[in-house]
Protein backbone atom coordinates (compact mmCIF):
# COMPACT_ATOMS: atom_id res chain seq x y z
CA UNK A 1 0.00 0.00 0.00
CA UNK A 2 1.35 3.51 -0.75
CA UNK A 3 0.84 5.03 2.34
CA UNK A 4 1.23 8.98 0.97
CA UNK A 5 -1.41 7.92 -1.38
CA UNK A 6 -4.24 8.16 1.24
CA UNK A 7 -5.09 11.40 2.09
CA UNK A 8 -7.90 13.45 3.43
CA UNK A 9 -10.79 14.63 1.58
CA UNK A 10 -9.10 18.32 1.45
CA UNK A 11 -5.89 15.78 0.10
CA UNK A 12 -3.40 16.43 3.16
CA UNK A 13 -1.57 13.68 4.36
CA UNK A 14 -1.56 13.52 8.56
CA UNK A 15 1.59 12.03 9.03
CA UNK A 16 0.92 11.47 12.55
CA UNK A 17 -1.93 9.29 11.67
CA UNK A 18 0.30 6.82 9.08
CA UNK A 19 3.22 6.81 11.66
CA UNK A 20 0.41 6.23 14.12
CA UNK A 21 -1.34 3.28 12.51
CA UNK A 22 -4.59 5.42 11.82
CA UNK A 23 -5.64 5.59 15.90
CA UNK A 24 -3.30 2.94 17.49
CA UNK A 25 -0.95 5.54 18.98
CA UNK A 26 -0.73 9.41 18.55
CA UNK A 27 2.78 10.04 18.12
CA UNK A 28 3.64 13.47 18.68
CA UNK A 29 5.55 15.56 16.12
CA UNK A 30 8.46 15.70 18.48
CA UNK A 31 8.75 11.98 19.27
CA UNK A 32 8.84 11.39 15.66
CA UNK A 33 11.27 14.40 15.05
CA UNK A 34 13.42 12.93 17.60
CA UNK A 35 13.12 9.28 16.65
CA UNK A 36 14.29 10.27 12.92
CA UNK A 37 17.77 12.35 14.03
CA UNK A 38 15.51 15.72 13.23
CA UNK A 39 15.29 18.72 15.52
CA UNK A 40 11.65 18.07 17.87
CA UNK A 41 10.86 20.71 20.18
CA UNK A 42 13.21 23.06 21.33
CA UNK A 43 12.38 26.22 23.68
CA UNK A 44 8.60 26.37 23.38
CA UNK A 45 5.63 23.94 22.61
CA UNK A 46 2.14 24.20 21.69
CA UNK A 47 0.56 25.49 25.09
CA UNK A 48 3.13 28.41 25.55
CA UNK A 49 2.16 30.10 22.81
CA UNK A 50 -0.95 31.54 24.48
CA UNK A 51 1.08 33.05 27.03
CA UNK A 52 3.63 34.44 24.46
CA UNK A 53 0.82 35.81 22.35
CA UNK A 54 -0.59 37.43 25.80
CA UNK A 55 2.93 38.61 26.15
CA UNK A 56 3.11 40.54 23.07
CA UNK A 57 6.31 37.89 22.34
CA UNK A 58 5.30 37.22 18.79
CA UNK A 59 9.31 37.07 17.58
CA UNK A 60 8.75 34.14 19.76
CA UNK A 61 5.80 32.65 18.00
CA UNK A 62 7.05 33.26 14.76
CA UNK A 63 10.13 31.41 15.32
CA UNK A 64 8.11 28.29 17.06
CA UNK A 65 6.01 28.54 13.48
CA UNK A 66 9.19 28.23 11.55
CA UNK A 67 10.79 25.65 14.00
CA UNK A 68 7.77 23.43 13.34
CA UNK A 69 7.22 24.01 9.78
CA UNK A 70 10.92 22.84 9.24
CA UNK A 71 10.41 19.70 11.43
CA UNK A 72 7.16 18.94 9.80
CA UNK A 73 8.50 19.05 6.64
CA UNK A 74 11.44 17.41 7.17
CA UNK A 75 9.62 14.15 8.66
CA UNK A 76 7.32 14.12 5.51
CA UNK A 77 10.50 13.99 3.50
CA UNK A 78 11.82 11.20 5.73
CA UNK A 79 8.53 8.97 5.70
CA UNK A 80 8.62 9.61 1.93
CA UNK A 81 11.81 8.74 1.21
CA UNK A 82 11.47 5.90 3.20
CA UNK A 83 8.33 5.29 0.94
CA UNK A 84 9.83 4.81 -1.77
CA UNK A 85 9.03 8.17 -3.09
CA UNK A 86 12.53 9.65 -3.14
CA UNK A 87 15.77 7.81 -4.01
CA UNK A 88 18.71 8.56 -1.26
CA UNK A 89 20.53 10.33 -3.74
CA UNK A 90 17.44 12.55 -3.99
CA UNK A 91 16.57 12.55 -0.74
CA UNK A 92 20.01 14.09 0.68
CA UNK A 93 19.73 16.55 -1.92
CA UNK A 94 16.50 17.89 -0.40
CA UNK A 95 17.90 17.97 2.59
CA UNK A 96 20.80 20.15 1.52
CA UNK A 97 17.93 22.49 -0.18
CA UNK A 98 16.96 23.02 3.34
CA UNK A 99 20.08 23.52 4.78
CA UNK A 100 20.69 26.19 1.92
CA UNK A 101 17.14 28.19 2.62
CA UNK A 102 17.79 28.01 6.25
CA UNK A 103 21.44 29.86 5.81
CA UNK A 104 19.94 32.20 3.55
CA UNK A 105 17.29 33.02 5.77
CA UNK A 106 19.59 33.42 8.69
CA UNK A 107 21.90 35.89 6.02
CA UNK A 108 18.39 37.94 5.81
CA UNK A 109 18.27 38.42 9.58
CA UNK A 110 16.26 35.46 11.10
CA UNK A 111 18.99 34.33 13.67
CA UNK A 112 16.45 32.44 15.39
CA UNK A 113 16.88 29.71 12.40
CA UNK A 114 20.97 29.16 13.35
CA UNK A 115 19.41 27.34 16.34
CA UNK A 116 17.53 25.62 14.29
CA UNK A 117 20.74 24.13 12.33
CA UNK A 118 22.66 23.55 15.49
CA UNK A 119 19.69 21.61 16.56
CA UNK A 120 20.22 19.45 13.29
CA UNK A 121 23.54 19.18 13.67
CA UNK A 122 23.63 17.51 17.05
CA UNK A 123 20.81 15.31 15.86
CA UNK A 124 22.43 13.93 13.16
CA UNK A 125 25.57 13.54 14.66
CA UNK A 126 23.85 11.86 17.72
CA UNK A 127 21.36 9.85 16.26
CA UNK A 128 22.29 6.14 17.30
CA UNK A 129 19.24 5.67 19.13
CA UNK A 130 18.58 1.82 20.35
CA UNK A 131 15.12 0.95 19.92
CA UNK A 132 15.44 -0.74 23.69
CA UNK A 133 16.46 2.68 25.01
CA UNK A 134 13.56 4.60 23.68
CA UNK A 135 11.21 2.01 24.31
CA UNK A 136 11.81 2.32 28.26
CA UNK A 137 10.87 6.14 27.96
CA UNK A 138 7.30 5.42 25.52
CA UNK A 139 3.81 5.30 26.52
CA UNK A 140 1.71 4.06 23.68
CA UNK A 141 2.68 0.40 22.85
CA UNK A 142 2.14 0.83 19.02
CA UNK A 143 5.11 3.25 19.37
CA UNK A 144 7.53 0.40 19.76
CA UNK A 145 6.77 -1.18 16.30
CA UNK A 146 7.72 2.76 15.05
CA UNK A 147 10.77 3.10 17.08
CA UNK A 148 11.74 -0.30 15.78
CA UNK A 149 10.88 0.62 12.03
CA UNK A 150 12.90 3.93 13.07
CA UNK A 151 15.63 2.05 14.19
CA UNK A 152 15.79 -0.41 11.65
CA UNK A 153 15.65 2.60 8.45
CA UNK A 154 18.70 4.70 10.35
CA UNK A 155 20.33 0.66 10.59
CA UNK A 156 19.65 0.40 7.47
CA UNK A 157 20.60 3.63 5.86
CA UNK A 158 24.21 3.53 7.85
CA UNK A 159 24.46 0.31 5.91
CA UNK A 160 24.23 1.25 3.12
CA UNK A 161 26.63 4.34 3.07
CA UNK A 162 28.91 2.07 4.52
CA UNK A 163 28.39 0.39 1.29
CA UNK A 164 27.76 -3.38 3.87
CA UNK A 165 23.86 -3.32 1.92
CA UNK A 166 22.59 -2.58 -1.73
CA UNK A 167 20.52 0.41 -1.57
CA UNK A 168 16.89 -1.36 -2.19
CA UNK A 169 13.78 -0.27 -0.96
CA UNK A 170 13.14 -4.50 0.96
CA UNK A 171 13.68 -3.29 4.47
CA UNK A 172 10.70 -1.13 3.88
CA UNK A 173 8.47 -4.20 2.77
CA UNK A 174 8.53 -5.76 5.69
CA UNK A 175 7.64 -2.33 8.04
CA UNK A 176 4.66 -2.27 10.10
CA UNK A 177 4.66 1.51 9.59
Amino acid sequence: MDLLSISTPTGSIDIKDVVGGWGKATPSLNEIATLSGIPGKMDVDGEKVAFLWLDGKLNEIVAYNEFDALTTYLVWLRVAHFGGHFTGEEYEVEQQLVRELISSEIENGKIHLKKYLEEWDHAVATHSVTAKSVLSKLHFPFLSAVVETLARWSLYELLCENKHLPQTPAIREDSHV
